[in-house]
């Protein structure tokens, strides 16, 4: 049986994906629904030194929360579906770019620019 998301904000999200996946004809945007539509308890935030890969030029996107923990040493654009305060404060003290997964759907952004980060 499945169960559906209560999380209304979610599930608009997750179709305006679907929609821009469909539109563009890119798989990009199907696999962060399909990451965004697993199970909480399966999902694993992010800390901040896994976004210190060398990803320049490109703008990371995860389906789950960016947590505070590390040391950034260079500005990065992350989209996610959250932040917590003390990850976006260290971000934003590198003249990085914080930006929810809404807004980067909304935005012009083509997948080759982006990198999935789980």
């Amino acid at each position: 049986m499945e169960t559906k998301k209560t999380n209304l904000q979610k599930r608009k999200l997750l179709q305006v994906l679907e929609k821009r996946s469909i539109s563009e004809k890119n798989a990009f945007w199907k696999t962060i629904a399909r990451l965004i539509e697993k199970p909480e308890r399966t999902k694993k935030p992010v800390n901040l030194f896994k976004l210190e890969s060398n990803y320049s030029g490109k703008m990371l996107v995860t389906p789950s929360k960016i947590l505070g923990t590390g040391v950034l040493t260079k500005a990065v654009e992350v989209a996610a579906l959250s932040f917590s305060e003390d990850a976006k404060k260290k971000i934003l003290a590198k003249k990085g770019k914080c930006i929810s997964l809404e807004e980067l759907v909304k935005s012009s952004a083509k997948p080759k620019d982006l990198v999935i980060i789980k």
